[in-house]
């Protein structure tokens, strides 16, 4: 079973790092983080723990909306605390 937390930024920006933060017992085991390019999710990174800050960096893109998706978590439980996009 997986999750997935969906940011849309208002308008289209240009980005090339997200950071997420997960919360004090870290759950996830494997995650993507996409962002939607004419009408589809293209993947931008992939990682498997995340176990308190990662930091993401990826070549630049132009997008409106957001999505970092939990593909295998700890008990099904997410534990995501923040995700920032810079």
């Amino acid at each position: 079973r997986s999750a997935w937390l969906e940011l849309d930024l208002g308008q289209a920006k240009t980005i090339s790092k997200v950071v997420v933060h997960e919360l004090e017992f870290p759950s996830t085991q494997a995650f993507t983080v996409e962002c939607e390019l004419n009408g589809l999710w293209q993947e931008l990174a992939r990682g498997t723990t995340i176990a308190g800050v990662k930091t993401l960096r990826f070549s630049a893109v132009t997008t409106r909306r957001l999505r970092l998706k939990l593909l295998k978590t700890v008990d099904d439980v997410p534990t995501i605390g923040e995700l920032q996009v810079f």
